[in-house]
């Protein structure tokens, strides 16, 4: 197959972003249903296999990405809702990657077109910025904070209905990104939450880990050198930007310490005009600090 064919031109204005468009879901839905062999709404590893064969090689590894990164069910195999969700990933950040499949897969060939009618561009940021309302429906939150502060845990959780089952897990891959639906205002958002290391309280962060629809900064509420870390971390790079930003205050079902700061994380939210701290935990098993984090993306 040919660049062309392969990769179409797509012009993708600075601050735009890139979607799966209905048809590009439509033809996922139908491709995932026809190798859904045993009709149980999910995909085994050997019926994930049969659908990238036509493929040099599959985009992500079953065991160690997809498993990780969206929901799946209680075998660990990834549901239709969880395989449209690991397409939304791809679509966001490697776009070319994701027409690429598409032509492997026989898009251009059952719908006659090319892969640019599976592909929605929105509209600039500073447009959603200027009317404090976005019309996207795939927003990128960071979850940063210090190593051991609980942002894998809170990552991972989004993906599970009982994320109780993660208290005292060890994660041992090394997955960046989760994707799952929300609802903000009755509308279906996809949230995608990319988790991020800050290694020591001083460690410059680079722009692609800043720039972000929403940013959760998170702090463990039990160690008291915690907060230190995303305080200097939002009068750094967040006090004059226009991107949204949660405090996050992780472990909230342990003993809280006070934190050896200047100001303690109440008064220090509002000393910058932020919300209060929205206190984690997993042992509480809420899922509303998604739908707030994917509420503030939406209205800017």
């Amino acid at each position: 197959m040919c660049k062309d064919y392969l990769r179409p031109s797509l012009k993708i204005p600075p601050g735009s972003s890139t979607e799966l468009s209905h048809r590009g879901q439509q033809f996922l839905v139908a491709l995932f249903e026809r190798y859904d062999k045993d009709v149980d709404g999910a995909l085994s590893p050997e019926e994930h296999r049969m659908i990238f064969s036509t493929c040099p090689s599959t985009p992500w590894s079953y065991s160690t990405d997809i498993r990780k990164s969206c929901p799946v069910n209680e075998n660990g195999w990834v549901t239709l809702h969880g395989w449209l969700c690991r397409w939304t990933l791809m679509t966001l950040l490697d776009v070319t990657k994701t027409m690429e499949y598409l032509a492997y897969l026989g898009f251009n060939v059952h719908e006659n077109d090319t892969q640019l009618a599976a592909i929605h561009v929105t509209r600039e940021r500073r447009i959603d910025l200027a009317k404090r309302q976005s019309s996207r429906s795939v927003y990128i939150c960071h979850a940063i904070g210090p190593k051991g502060s609980g942002k894998t845990g809170l990552c991972r959780g989004f993906l599970l209905d009982d994320m109780r089952s993660l208290i005292g897990k060890e994660f041992k891959t090394n997955v960046n990104y989760c994707v799952n639906t929300v609802q903000v205002y009755g509308q279906e958002k996809h949230l995608i939450l990319r988790d991020i290391d800050v290694k020591h309280a001083l460690d410059p962060l680079q722009p692609q880990e800043v720039n972000c629809d929403v940013a959760c900064l998170v702090y463990d509420t039990s160690n008291p050198r915690s907060f230190e870390y995303i305080a200097r971390i939002y009068i750094k790079y967040y006090a004059e930007s226009k991107i949204p930003v949660m405090v996050v205050g992780t472990k909230a079902d342990l003993d809280e310490r006070r934190q050896d700061y200047l100001l303690q994380p109440a008064e220090f939210c509002q000393k910058y005009k932020l919300l209060p701290p929205h206190f984690f935990s997993l042992k509480a098993n809420k899922k509303e600090l998604y739908v707030k984090l994917a509420t503030m993306a939406a209205f800017p």
